[in-house]
């Protein structure tokens, strides 16, 4: 215990929690001017994984009197959003967060010798519940080895299941261990799967508390290496970057923050703007330009959005060519390309096991893209280091010189480069620097990578760039889940275009089955979360994806499903907290426009105009869960890390949507969050390898 024995005011103090599954309060008791008690109140954390934190560390935080107690793997969002509020409650209480912040080493804890352990045995099934519904292993234990974990049934998330399948049964085999840690970026895939196993072990009566006890090599390992160009992000923009740079002859390095590559862009659909040829070219610019919804502020620059477009023919010849993405092509009417990549079976399986009504379900082309562009970096020698987040950069007489990754877990590693590339995604993970540069999306759900907390942000403004002048978040499509991830990066949105959609003052903004993103700036709330209210009728409520699953959250005081019903609509706007009176209206005035055949206010198609006259009826809170913010930090035109004064800062460079301010206006249209990863990572890549082939 570290003891600051009436360091803190007596009293009972309870905050709010951050949770990975919404918000809960934690109440804390300090007496005698100790913590003596942390209790969690009611929460949405999954069982097994989240559940875990909120079981442990409250104790241990307790029982140490400081919040530099481990995170519980696997649960890491829980146990920050546990750490976060107990140190708001030391603040409050008088104490000096950094006294309280101290690392505590555990306790000695009993370790099981794997050798000891013995099985019965045979092949056992075992089951959990993933992101997308159940994971099923086979598990084959001889009498002393866990033979074989084979994974025989899934639908998890496309790009995500194959990697953590690929490393984590892998891990439990060779350590003969239940211990090992969560694949970071992937947890609730990672939870799932030891659930899983656990669940087959205990078939076969093994002793698990005996391996969880097993005890794991240590993952600390520190070391310094030298490389021509290296590359921090593992996203589509940085895996772009060390192709290309590996193409001009270059020792590449790419360093990735958690257990997964292939960041936010994983999730996506697929689809961007290009050009292949010179004669489509202009027909992108208007293209990107029409789409980009201007209205307030055009941030666009338009020599900077000509010189991307100039050089789009290289940029997808690197994506097509070498690295062997394959798209479907569409030329528009104005003669621009639209490129659409094609999916992997695991994303076909993804669309066919999704409820989404009133539509085909789209098959996600990203995590292919990913696939294919993880497979070129390893033919083109990029070596790879994973678990290793760039924390801060080399710099000498300001020249960058290198970065170096500094964690406790995993120790010190000096990379030390003639060119750095930082393609280390967005911030909208970091709840603070939102608030400070986007404000408008302070407090919104976001579905970005669960790394993308803005430090190579963080790193360009400490080496003497600065933040872009205009930072704005990207819309998603409205869903009842916002952590439900299969529908993250689908164009369309889940619920059934039938129903009627209106705001938090009840009233009818735009038509239910337009496109997601302009349909997202009609329901901008500057004084609540961006979001909408679905209204139903049975007929449509049957078919929106886990009705009866939701409501029932909803009933056990969930804090983020609200999902309710009513016998009359009065009666479902009062639930729901809106306005009675115009709810009505705008449901009386949708029967009209269903009774006529044709909607005049919005331009609805006629086929999914249904009149909402008979009850029961539902009403469904929709998030409009953000994919990110744009905006980042600025280069020029080739990538290079700039200062206010606009000069280059020597060795820095940065790709993707941390350097994405120049090219997207003041409202996300998407499709061009996955052309400038495409493009300023190759663009990037290419000017760090010059750069690094003249300092030979």
């Amino acid at each position: 215990t570290i003891s600051f024995a009436g360091g803190l005011t007596d009293g009972t103090y309870v905050k709010t929690a951050k949770g990975f599954a919404g918000e809960f309060e934690l109440t804390v008791v300090i007496e005698g001017g100790e913590i003596v008690s942390i209790t969690v109140g009611e929460n949405n954390e999954t069982t097994g994984i989240g559940s875990e934190a909120i079981d442990k560390l409250p104790g241990e935080i307790a029982d140490a009197d400081s919040i530099g107690v481990e995170s519980v793997s696997g649960a890491t969002v829980t146990s920050e959003a546990i750490k976060a509020a107990v140190g708001d409650v030391i603040v409050e209480a008088g104490g000096n967060l950094e006294d309280y912040s101290v690392a505590v080493t555990k306790k000695d804890e009993e370790v099981v010798d794997a050798a000891d352990i013995k099985f019965n045995a045979g092949t056992y099934e075992g089951e959990a519940i993933g992101t997308g519904g159940p994971i099923k292993v086979k598990v084959t234990l001889s009498e002393d080895k866990i033979e074989s974990i084979e994974i025989v049934d899934d639908n998890e998330s496309a790009g995500i299941g194959e990697q953590v399948f690929a490393k984590l049964p892998a891990q439990i085999i060779e350590n003969k261990s239940l211990a090992v840690d969560s694949i970071s970026g992937a947890t609730l895939t990672s939870a799932a799967v030891k659930l899983a196993v656990t669940n087959a072990l205990e078939q076969a009566g093994a002793d698990i508390e005996a391996l969880k006890k097993v005890q794991v090599p240590s993952t600390v390992e520190d070391g310094e290496y030298d490389y021509d160009v290296v590359v921090a992000g593992g996203g589509l923009a940085g895996m772009m970057a060390a192709l290309e740079a590996s193409q001009k002859g270059l020792s590449v390095a790419l360093i990735e923050k958690t257990g997964v590559l292939g960041g936010t862009s994983i999730f996506a659909s697929g689809n961007l703007l290009a050009a292949t040829e010179e004669q489509y070219q202009k027909p992108m610019y208007e293209m990107w330009h029409k789409r980009s919804y201007a209205q307030d502020k055009n941030p666009i620059d338009n020599d900077r959005l000509n010189y991307l477009i100039e050089r789009s023919p290289e940029a997808m010849d690197l994506l097509m060519n070498t690295a062997g993405v394959e798209f479907n092509i569409t030329v528009e009417d104005i003669g621009s390309q639209t490129f659409r990549a094609k999916p992997n079976d695991k994303a076909i399986k993804n669309a066919e096991n999704m409820s989404l009504p009133s539509k085909t379900p789209n098959k996600k082309g990203a995590a292919l893209m990913m696939e294919k562009l993880m497979n070129a970096i390893e033919k083109a020698g990029v070596e790879v280091y994973m678990n290793t987040p760039a924390t801060e950069l080399i710099q000498t007489d300001g020249v960058v010189t290198g970065i170096i990754s500094k964690t406790e877990k995993y120790g010190t590693k000096v990379f030390n480069a003639k060119a750095v590339v930082l393609a280390t995604g967005d911030y909208a993970k970091n709840d603070e620097m939102t608030d400070e540069l986007a404000p408008q999306a302070s407090g919104e759900i976001t579905a970005t990578a669960i790394g993308n907390t803005g430090d190579g942000h963080r790193m360009v403004v400490d080496a003497g760039g600065y933040y872009y002048d205009f930072q704005e978040s990207m819309s998603g499509n409205f869903q009842a889940d916002p952590y439900d991830l299969h529908y993250v990066g689908d164009p369309s949105n889940n619920y059934p275009f039938e129903a009627l959609l209106v705001n938090w003052d009840g009233e009818r903004r735009y038509k239910e089955d337009g496109g997601s993103h302009p349909q997202k700036f009609e329901f901008v709330d500057e004084t609540r979360l961006n979001s909408a209210w679905c209204i139903m009728d049975e007929a449509m409520a049957q078919r929106f994806n886990r009705l009866e699953e939701l409501l029932a959250a909803t009933e056990a005081g969930s804090d983020v499903i609200k999902v309710y019903k009513a016998d009359t609509i009065e009666a479902l706007a009062e639930k729901a907290g809106l306005p009675v009176d115009t709810v009505v209206a705008s449901v009386n005035r949708y029967n009209e426009l269903v009774a006529q055949g044709e909607d005049t206010d919005f331009g609805k198609a006629p086929e999914l105009l249904d009149a909402i006259d008979e009850g029961p009826f539902y009403i469904a809170h929709l998030y409009d869960a953000t994919r990110g913010n744009y905006g980042g930090i600025a280069t020029d035109k080739q990538g290079r890390v700039i200062t206010k004064e606009g000069e280059a800062i020597p060795g820095l460079f940065a790709g993707g949507i941390i350097s994405s301010g120049p090219y997207i206006g003041d409202f996300y249209p998407g499709r061009q969050a996955i052309a400038v990863a495409v493009h300023m990572g190759f663009l990037s890549g290419e000017s760090a390898a010059d750069y690094a082939l003249a300092e030979k």
